[in-house]
């Protein structure tokens, strides 16, 4: 093995120690480790504190206040996500409200039973933030069958630009990640670690989200 690309979550710290040991080349591809010494380490992921910002922030630009944010556990990503959600919040001068950060497990199914069990919550909120695109789905078709309209009645917004999301109507309001220029950018370092007669110094390039707007936010137009 000349070298390593390697997506996963959480690297235990046993896993990382023989991984530098080893010799061999490897780069972090889409998930943050937050390493103790992060320079020491090749890492290429998006930058979600931002994604969560600016899902946020579009939501507020259309005039909601109350926006329930849908998120999960098990990752750095999804506390980024939060902090971006947070901190537009506080930009915006709204109060954060902890009572409005849910906890789904990043399924379809975990949205659906957000909406079934939590009725009396979607009467004090007019728009909902979903960390993950398939739990958004969730909560769409949820809302469908409790004959909530989205966008006229809450808007909705999710993450992860699925291609799932353009065929259902409306359709969902993302971030998009974008994972292409992930994968090419580690492919890049990969070959420059393997190459190098020396071991590089670690890497860390954040990759910017965009949003995109569709149907389910209530955006006067869809990009």
């Amino acid at each position: 093995v000349d070298g390593l690309i390697i997506a996963r979550s959480q690297i235990g710290v046993q896993t990382r120690e023989f991984l530098q040991s080893s010799g061999i080349p490897y780069v972090f591809l889409h998930f943050h480790q937050d390493p103790a010494n992060s320079g020491s380490v090749n890492q290429i992921y998006t930058d979600h504190l931002q994604g969560g910002m600016i899902a946020t922030e579009h939501l507020i630009a259309l005039g909601h206040r109350n926006i329930l944010c849908v998120t999960a556990d098990g990752g750095s990503e999804y506390e980024q996500r939060r902090r971006g959600y947070q901190t537009a919040l506080t930009t915006a001068d709204i109060p954060y409200n902890e009572h409005l950060v849910y906890y789904g497990d990043r399924s379809f199914q975990s949205g659906y039973d957000l909406v079934m069990q939590h009725q009396d919550l979607l009467r004090n909120v007019s728009a909902i933030f979903a960390h993950t695109d398939v739990m958004a789905l969730g909560i769409l078709e949820a809302l469908r069958m409790k004959q909530i309209r989205v966008p006229e009645d809450i808007a909705l917004v999710g993450y992860d630009d699925i291609e799932l999301s353009t065929y259902l109507h409306p359709q969902l309001t993302t971030v998009h990640q974008p994972r292409e220029e992930i994968a090419v950018l580690a492919c890049e370092r990969l070959l420059q670690l393997i190459e190098s007669k020396r071991m590089k110094r670690g890497k860390e390039i954040k990759v910017q989200p965009t949003l995109v707007i569709r149907e389910s936010c209530g955006a006067s137009s869809i990009r």
